[in-house]
């Protein structure tokens, strides 16, 4: 052992067994001491979520469910033929717009007039035969006629007055069909939708077949395609807002009207349909265009939010 050595194994001049004694403690416990729990990464790593955790739940924001949309017209209809014939004007073009009740098409009335000219000529020959033979009666009877050849008479007046009755049934429907059935009317207010529809002069039509489509736009309809999935979050009155690709910048609101009974495909996706009505004064809402439609289900917590998703496919993945 060297002198120096010897040396530090002696106590200093300054030093005293207290001294000493704390250095020694403060060594020991420097060397074996525990962080407090306070101060340990992981505990404080728990405790930032825990609170974060908690303002998630306390802290609530709206639930919106955005799916894509259609644009329906709030009322159409279909204009259709009432008898057969061949359309000899067409009044409207595509884009008019009509009243109820206004002239859309007339039907060619020639042939009609034709066969109102026969019922005519038909039940005046009847009403004549008819009369004539009711003279003949009165003229010829006397009281020793046999009972069987009046009753012969009276069944072939019978039968004339019934040939007459139908003959002039056939008579006034055929002076409706001049008067109401050959000229095609509007049957609501709205828009002329069908395109080209003077290229339709001339065409023949049946009975029901359409001759064109008026749709009124004042008020539409939306119709939102809603993801099946979120069909639990869905409920008449919530608050809709649409935009359209022609008109991006420019929101539509209205309220949910009516959500489908069944769920639908479209675009190999299972959809809920959902119709809001929209208020459409301008006109600037076209049927047919197309856009997205956003609905308010409601306030939920941020936690729930962040969450429903997992939570509803662990739940579904198994039966939780």
């Amino acid at each position: 052992m060297t002198a120096d050595a010897e040396d530090d194994k002696l106590p200093r001049a300054t030093e005293t067994p207290e001294l000493v004694i704390a250095e020694q403690e403060r060594a020991y416990d420097k060397a074996h001491r525990r962080k407090r729990w306070h101060q340990r990464m992981w505990v404080r790593v728990l405790l930032v979520l825990g609170v974060l955790i908690v303002a998630a739940a306390l802290i609530s924001r709206q639930l919106y469910v955005t799916a894509p949309c259609v644009i329906v017209a709030g009322e159409r209809a279909y204009v259709r033929a009432p008898i057969a014939g061949v359309l000899a004007s067409i009044e409207v073009d595509e884009g008019s717009r009509v009243k109820k009740g206004d002239v859309i098409a007339r039907l060619d009335d020639r042939v009609l007039a034709s066969e109102r000219r026969k019922h005519a000529a038909e039940a005046a020959r009847i009403a004549a035969e008819l009369e004539h033979m009711r003279d003949s009666q009165a003229a010829a009877r006397t009281p020793a006629e046999p009972t069987s050849v009046r009753a012969l008479v009276e069944h072939q007046i019978a039968v004339l007055a019934a040939d007459l009755e139908r003959a002039q049934a056939e008579l006034e429907l055929a002076d409706k069909k001049l008067a109401e059935m050959i000229v095609i009317r509007a049957p609501i207010d709205g828009v002329v939708l069908t395109p080209k529809l003077r290229e339709h002069l001339h065409a023949k039509v049946e009975p029901g077949d359409t001759v064109c489509e008026i749709v009124d736009t004042r008020t539409v309809r939306a119709e939102i395609f809603a993801p099946e999935r979120e069909a639990d979050s869905l409920a008449a009155g919530m608050a809709v807002v649409v935009k359209v690709e022609s008109h991006p910048t420019e929101p539509f609101e209205g309220t949910v009207d009516f959500i489908a009974p069944a769920v639908e495909k479209r675009d190999d996706e299972n959809v809920v349909r959902v119709v809001a009505t929209l208020a459409n004064p301008d006109g600037v809402l076209r049927h047919d265009m197309n856009g997205y439609g956003e609905i308010a289900c409601g306030k939920r917590s941020l936690l729930d939010l962040a969450t429903r998703r997992i939570v509803r496919w662990v739940r579904l993945r198994f039966l939780i």
